[in-house]
């Protein structure tokens, strides 16, 4: 079940669907800012070896 619904005991298909998208959107998210960080230590670890 999706976080948002688990905890309801009548949950329609509709919001069960819509709360999905909400939480994969949340997720997807959190995995660019992940990646985009990493992308970016490892350029600036580049930067620091090609500096000197």
């Amino acid at each position: 079940m999706v976080p948002a619904v688990a905890a309801q005991s009548r949950v329609s298909k509709v919001q069960v669907i819509e709360e999905a998208i909400k939480y994969i959107d949340s997720l997807h998210v959190a995995l660019f800012q992940r990646l985009r960080a990493q992308e970016l230590a490892t350029t600036s670890d580049a930067d620091t070896v090609s500096s000197e």
